[in-house]
């Protein structure tokens, strides 16, 4: 991860499309958007979880979010 958390998550997300075989104009149809609003997502502005959701499902994927204390023994 860089110091961009927005960016490396649209990274991603596009990585993910990819394997997937999903164009963005194809992505654009499952979510009811643009291709355009697409490519915007994708390109590392900010997204609400809600969002990253979205497209994870939408490319058959699913998020994670974890918090951890790296000093912490367990």
């Amino acid at each position: 991860m860089t110091k961009n958390l927005s960016a490396d998550i649209a990274a991603m997300l596009d990585k993910r499309r990819e394997a997937a075989g999903v164009s963005r104009a194809e992505l654009a149809r499952r979510l009811g958007v643009t291709r355009g609003l697409v490519t915007q997502a994708l390109s590392g502005k900010p997204l609400t979880v809600r969002t990253i959701a979205r497209i994870a499902a939408a490319i058959g994927c699913e998020v994670r979010i974890e918090i951890s204390n790296p000093r912490s023994t367990p």
